[in-house]
Protein backbone atom coordinates (compact mmCIF):
# COMPACT_ATOMS: atom_id res chain seq x y z
CA UNK A 1 0.00 0.00 0.00
CA UNK A 2 1.12 3.46 -0.78
CA UNK A 3 1.37 6.22 1.94
CA UNK A 4 0.18 9.78 1.07
CA UNK A 5 3.54 10.80 0.42
CA UNK A 6 3.77 9.37 -2.57
CA UNK A 7 0.65 9.10 -4.15
CA UNK A 8 1.03 13.19 -3.70
CA UNK A 9 4.68 13.02 -5.79
CA UNK A 10 2.79 12.67 -9.40
CA UNK A 11 0.73 15.49 -8.42
CA UNK A 12 3.25 17.67 -7.94
CA UNK A 13 4.57 20.25 -10.97
CA UNK A 14 7.25 19.76 -12.32
CA UNK A 15 10.50 20.55 -10.51
CA UNK A 16 9.04 20.97 -7.29
CA UNK A 17 9.81 17.83 -5.82
CA UNK A 18 13.24 19.86 -5.40
CA UNK A 19 12.78 23.16 -4.75
CA UNK A 20 10.64 22.76 -1.92
CA UNK A 21 13.37 20.59 0.12
CA UNK A 22 15.99 22.83 -1.45
CA UNK A 23 14.28 25.79 0.38
CA UNK A 24 13.84 24.07 3.17
CA UNK A 25 17.11 22.93 3.53
CA UNK A 26 18.52 26.20 2.69
CA UNK A 27 15.77 28.14 5.56
CA UNK A 28 17.15 25.35 8.47
CA UNK A 29 20.60 26.52 7.69
CA UNK A 30 20.06 30.31 7.75
CA UNK A 31 18.31 29.19 11.46
CA UNK A 32 21.09 27.17 12.56
CA UNK A 33 23.76 29.50 11.54
CA UNK A 34 22.07 32.59 13.16
CA UNK A 35 22.04 30.44 16.48
CA UNK A 36 25.69 29.34 16.24
CA UNK A 37 26.39 33.11 15.79
CA UNK A 38 23.85 34.48 18.44
CA UNK A 39 25.28 31.75 21.05
CA UNK A 40 28.59 33.91 21.60
CA UNK A 41 26.60 36.95 22.70
CA UNK A 42 23.83 35.71 25.36
CA UNK A 43 21.38 38.05 25.11
CA UNK A 44 20.84 37.07 21.54
CA UNK A 45 20.85 33.60 21.74
CA UNK A 46 17.22 33.28 23.57
CA UNK A 47 15.80 35.37 20.82
CA UNK A 48 17.37 33.12 17.94
CA UNK A 49 15.79 29.92 19.33
CA UNK A 50 12.68 30.83 18.47
CA UNK A 51 11.92 31.04 14.77
CA UNK A 52 9.42 33.45 14.93
CA UNK A 53 12.04 36.03 16.98
CA UNK A 54 15.04 35.25 15.21
CA UNK A 55 14.62 37.85 13.02
CA UNK A 56 15.24 40.11 16.09
CA UNK A 57 18.53 38.73 17.05
CA UNK A 58 19.73 38.97 13.56
CA UNK A 59 18.79 42.50 13.97
CA UNK A 60 20.76 42.46 16.54
CA UNK A 61 23.86 40.31 15.24
CA UNK A 62 23.64 43.14 12.68
CA UNK A 63 24.32 45.92 15.27
CA UNK A 64 26.75 44.01 16.81
CA UNK A 65 28.84 42.07 14.20
CA UNK A 66 27.82 43.02 10.47
CA UNK A 67 30.51 40.61 9.05
CA UNK A 68 29.10 37.16 10.45
CA UNK A 69 25.07 37.90 10.41
CA UNK A 70 25.07 38.40 6.66
CA UNK A 71 25.63 34.41 6.66
CA UNK A 72 22.18 33.71 7.94
CA UNK A 73 20.97 36.96 5.89
CA UNK A 74 22.21 35.08 2.62
CA UNK A 75 21.42 31.77 3.47
CA UNK A 76 17.77 33.68 3.77
CA UNK A 77 17.79 35.53 0.31
CA UNK A 78 19.26 32.11 -1.71
CA UNK A 79 15.99 30.32 -0.35
CA UNK A 80 13.76 32.49 -1.44
CA UNK A 81 15.46 32.63 -4.46
CA UNK A 82 15.24 29.35 -4.70
CA UNK A 83 11.52 29.46 -3.52
CA UNK A 84 10.56 32.52 -6.31
CA UNK A 85 12.40 31.82 -9.55
CA UNK A 86 11.76 28.32 -9.23
CA UNK A 87 8.11 28.12 -8.64
CA UNK A 88 7.78 30.34 -11.87
CA UNK A 89 9.89 28.29 -13.58
CA UNK A 90 7.62 25.24 -12.50
CA UNK A 91 4.44 27.30 -13.70
CA UNK A 92 5.82 28.27 -16.88
CA UNK A 93 6.22 24.54 -17.14
CA UNK A 94 3.16 22.89 -16.03
CA UNK A 95 1.61 26.27 -18.20
CA UNK A 96 3.21 25.29 -21.49
CA UNK A 97 1.96 21.37 -20.82
CA UNK A 98 -1.75 22.69 -20.43
CA UNK A 99 -1.49 24.13 -23.40
CA UNK A 100 -0.05 21.64 -25.28
CA UNK A 101 -2.53 19.06 -24.06
CA UNK A 102 -5.35 21.34 -24.68
CA UNK A 103 -4.59 21.64 -28.34
CA UNK A 104 -3.81 18.19 -28.93
CA UNK A 105 -7.40 17.64 -27.80
CA UNK A 106 -8.69 20.74 -30.33
CA UNK A 107 -6.40 18.87 -32.86
CA UNK A 108 -8.41 15.75 -32.37
CA UNK A 109 -11.65 17.56 -32.47
CA UNK A 110 -12.34 17.52 -28.69
CA UNK A 111 -15.19 20.16 -27.64
CA UNK A 112 -13.10 22.08 -25.25
CA UNK A 113 -15.73 24.90 -24.62
CA UNK A 114 -18.98 23.82 -22.24
CA UNK A 115 -21.28 25.53 -25.08
CA UNK A 116 -19.52 22.91 -27.65
CA UNK A 117 -20.64 19.85 -25.37
CA UNK A 118 -24.16 18.51 -26.88
CA UNK A 119 -26.34 18.51 -23.64
CA UNK A 120 -28.59 14.93 -23.18
CA UNK A 121 -31.42 13.79 -25.09
CA UNK A 122 -34.26 14.33 -22.61
CA UNK A 123 -38.01 12.93 -23.44
CA UNK A 124 -40.22 16.16 -23.47
CA UNK A 125 -42.82 14.46 -20.77
CA UNK A 126 -39.85 14.28 -18.68
CA UNK A 127 -37.88 17.10 -18.79
CA UNK A 128 -38.24 19.00 -15.36
CA UNK A 129 -37.65 22.58 -16.71
CA UNK A 130 -40.97 22.91 -18.55
CA UNK A 131 -43.15 22.69 -15.68
CA UNK A 132 -45.47 25.88 -16.01
CA UNK A 133 -44.35 27.42 -12.69
CA UNK A 134 -40.68 27.16 -14.23
CA UNK A 135 -40.99 29.42 -17.56
CA UNK A 136 -40.97 32.53 -16.17
CA UNK A 137 -37.76 32.08 -14.50
CA UNK A 138 -36.69 31.12 -17.45
CA UNK A 139 -37.44 33.99 -19.38
CA UNK A 140 -36.43 36.15 -16.27
CA UNK A 141 -33.21 38.29 -17.60
CA UNK A 142 -34.15 38.04 -20.89
CA UNK A 143 -34.57 40.85 -23.12
CA UNK A 144 -37.82 41.80 -23.66
CA UNK A 145 -39.92 42.96 -27.18
CA UNK A 146 -38.75 46.90 -26.12
CA UNK A 147 -34.99 45.00 -25.53
CA UNK A 148 -35.66 46.19 -21.82
CA UNK A 149 -33.72 43.91 -19.43
CA UNK A 150 -36.53 41.66 -17.43
CA UNK A 151 -36.61 42.52 -13.65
Amino acid sequence: MQTSFTQLIPLLPEGAIWIIPLSLILLLAGWVSSIAIAVKSKSLALFALFPLTNPIAIMGMIYKNTSKSMIPIGLYALALMVWFTGSKRSYKLEFERLIAYETGLIEQGEPIKASDIPGPKVNPDENAWEHPFLKPLTMAGRPGKTDDVAR
